[in-house]
C-alpha cells in the first residue's frame, strides 16, 4: 500500500512539462559578414620567346658555309651562314675598274676644262659617270655582305633548313634562332577574369617537365584584344628567374593572385537547391527558420561567395539541414 502511495507522489513529476527547447532541432549557424580575399585566377599556358629570328637568304646562292645546328649558342655578329660569292666579287671587280676609269676621265676633264679645252657639258658627264659608278660598286658592297649572314642577337639555333651545297633561291629561309634571356609565360584567361589583374599583379607557375617547383612570376602585358570567337584574352608573364631546362614550348600552370574584393562566403555546405533554385537556412532572432533565396559566386576552397540574398549578420544555418523546414524553430548550439 506505501509502494502504491509512492508511486502515485512522483507520477505528476514525471508527466509535468519538458524543459524548453527540448524538442527542438539543433543547430550550428555562422554569422554571414563581408571579407576581403584575393581573386584567384587559374590558366594554363606555354613558354614562348619574345625574341626571335630568322635567317634568310638575301641572294639566289649555293651554301658555301654552314655549321651551327639547332641548340648551338651563337653570338651575336657571328657569321652563321656563308654562300658562294664568285660571281658577285667578278661583279665587284668590274665595278671598281669602271670606277676607277671614271675617275681617271674625271680628272682629264677637269685639266681640260681649266684649259677651256673641254665643254661644260663634258665635265658634268665625267662627274656623273662618277657617281654613277660609286652607286653601283656601293650596291655590290652591300650584295656582298648580305653573302654572309649573322646572328642579330646572342642566342641558340632552333631550326636549320639547309646543308652546305644546296643551291636556294633569293628569301629562303635558312636558320631559325631565340633569345633564351627573352623567355615568358604567354597564357589565355577568360574574359571575365581579365578584370581581375594588371600588370604587375604576382602569380606562380609551374612547369609540368620541370617538376612540382613553383616560380615566381608577374604579368607583365595584357593584349588589348579578346577573341571573339572563344571569349579569350592574352597576357605575358615575366618569370623572377629562369631554372635550368626552362624551354620554349613547354607546359606551364599558372595561379595568378588578382585584386581583393569583398566577398560573402558562407560554408559550401550550408548552400542547397532545388528546381525553385538555390537557397540557404537563415535563423531569425526568434530562432525561427527561414529559407533565403541566395545567389552563389565562385567556390573559394570549401566555401562558397553569396553574391545575393544575404546581409552581414545574418545567422546562416551551416550544420544540422537534415528535415530543417521553414517556419520551424531550432536551437543554435553554442558557438566556440
Amino acid at each position: 500500500m506505501r509502494g502504491r502511495a509512492l508511486l502515485l507522489l512522483l507520477a505528476p513529476w514525471f508527466c509535468g512539462p519538458a524543459p524548453a527547447g527540448a524538442d527542438l532541432p539543433l543547430v550550428a549557424v555562422e554569422t554571414a559578414a563581408r571579407v576581403s580575399v584575393d581573386e584567384a585566377v587559374t590558366t594554363t599556358g606555354s613558354v614562348h620567346a619574345l625574341r626571335t629570328a630568322r635567317l634568310y637568304l638575301a641572294e639566289d646562292g649555293r651554301i658555301r658555309k654552314l655549321e651551327v645546328r639547332p641548340g648551338d649558342a651563337v653570338s651575336a655578329a657571328a657569321v652563321l651562314v656563308e654562300t658562294d660569292d664568285r660571281a658577285l666579287r667578278a661583279e665587284h671587280d668590274q665595278a671598281s675598274a669602271r670606277l676607277r676609269q671614271a675617275e681617271s676621265t674625271l680628272g682629264r676633264t677637269r685639266a681640260l676644262r681649266g684649259a677651256s679645252v673641254s665643254s661644260e657639258d663634258e665635265l658634268v658627264r665625267a662627274e656623273t659617270n662618277v657617281e654613277i659608278a660609286r652607286a653601283e660598286l656601293a650596291a655590290l658592297d652591300y650584295r656582298l655582305a648580305e653573302t654572309r649572314l649573322r646572328a642579330p642577337f646572342d642566342g641558340v639555333v632552333t631550326e636549320r633548313l639547309a646543308e652546305p651545297g644546296d643551291a636556294l633561291a633569293r628569301h629562303s629561309h635558312v636558320l631559325s634562332l631565340l633569345d633564351p634571356a627573352s623567355l615568358i609565360i604567354e597564357a589565355q584567361l577568360v574574359e571575365l577574369a581579365l578584370p581581375l589583374i594588371a600588370v604587375g599583379t604576382p602569380a606562380t607557375v609551374r612547369i609540368d617537365a620541370l617538376g612540382d617547383a613553383l616560380i615566381e612570376a608577374r604579368v607583365s602585358r595584357i593584349h588589348p584584344l579578346v577573341d571573339p570567337g572563344t571569349r579569350l584574352g592574352t597576357i605575358e608573364l615575366t618569370l623572377a628567374q629562369h631554372p635550368p631546362g626552362l624551354r620554349a614550348g613547354q607546359f606551364a600552370r599558372i595561379r595568378l593572385r588578382g585584386r581583393a574584393r569583398d566577398r560573402m562566403l558562407v560554408p559550401f555546405a550550408a548552400l542547397n537547391g532545388d528546381a525553385a533554385g538555390e537557397y540557404v537556412f537563415v535563423v531569425g532572432s526568434d530562432d525561427t527558420v527561414e529559407r533565403r533565396a541566395v545567389e552563389s559566386g565562385a567556390r573559394i576552397g570549401e566555401r562558397i561567395d553569396i553574391v545575393d540574398g544575404l546581409a552581414p549578420g545574418d545567422r546562416v544555418v551551416v550544420r544540422g539541414l537534415r528535415g530543417l523546414r521553414a517556419g520551424s524553430r531550432v536551437k543554435v548550439a553554442d558557438q566556440p
